[in-house]
């Protein structure tokens, strides 16, 4: 039942966020097709400015367009008058919370693919060649100074970005879950409680790096890593992730137990 579920999100999500792929990579191979027209004319430079402009407020629409259509998911599937059917299906709450969730970062993953593939399509040609030059020597240059642990660097470094889109999305299915105990207003108490949220993150940031520089323990760190590059590095990206992590273990509980126990669609 959870495939089945893994399935119908995946299938509605192509039915929104494909269309906006494909624009992304049309609106690309618009302005590759301009370019091949360069000229030192006015209508030129007006047309190719626009064609740019395009390219990234079209980029920036699809990774915005994947996260709101997450959440617009979320609510839809089961706090509308889907949620009867939903809730109805032999699955548990987690099944529902983990079916959005993947499915959400398939298709975070999804845009990034299309967004670099709109950057290959739109500079195709020697800008394009001489960007993976650069990458490429950058990233052999960073080889040479650190050896092997780049890999590790790396691999780290996405885990924690995965860990990070999870808990954000797994943020706002709570916000939303908790907003549906209300008895009036629910999008809106889902929408404050979200900003409470962040609001509280930011004030507990301000105290733990205001405490953090009045004890000596930014000092102490500073001194750590620079006698220990490497392994604070790996220790920064671990506390990252265990940060993140924490955080999304306690928004999917949170979500969870919300749905199981207070929920009534009745």
């Amino acid at each position: 039942m959870v495939k089945k579920l893994i399935k119908y999100d995946f299938m509605a999500f192509a039915k929104v966020m494909l269309p906006i792929e494909i624009a992304l990579l049309g609106v690309a191979a618009l302005y590759r097709l301009v370019s091949i027209f360069e000229s030192r004319t006015t209508a030129y430079e007006i047309f190719n400015t626009s064609a740019i402009i395009i390219l990234i407020i079209a980029a920036a629409a699809a990774f915005l367009m994947t996260f709101i259509y997450s959440v617009v998911r979320f609510y839809k599937n089961l706090y509308t008058a889907e949620g009867y059917l939903s809730f109805t299906l032999p699955v548990t709450p987690s099944a529902h919370i983990a079916s959005k969730l993947i499915v959400s970062l398939i298709f975070d993953a999804v845009t990034i693919v299309c967004a670099f593939a709109a950057f290959g399509i739109a500079t195709a040609g020697e800008v394009f060649a001489e960007t993976m030059k650069a990458g490429f020597f950058l990233y052999g240059k960073a080889a040479e100074m650190i050896g092997g642990q780049l890999a590790a660097y790396v691999a780290e470094f996405i885990v924690v970005v995965i860990v990070a889109s999870a808990t954000a999305h797994l943020l706002t299915y709570m916000c939303i879950t908790i907003g549906q105990i209300a008895r009036r207003h629910k999008i809106l108490a889902a929408v404050g409680i979200y900003f409470a949220i962040y609001v509280a993150k930011q004030i507990t940031g301000t105290v733990f790096i205001t405490t953090g520089v009045t004890t000596g323990f930014f000092a102490d760190l500073e001194r750590f890593a620079a006698n220990n590059p490497r392994l604070a590095v790996h220790l920064g990206l671990a506390s990252a992730f265990i940060v993140e992590a924490v955080f999304g273990v306690v928004w999917f509980a949170v979500t969870q137990t919300v749905m199981k126990k207070k929920l009534n669609l009745e």
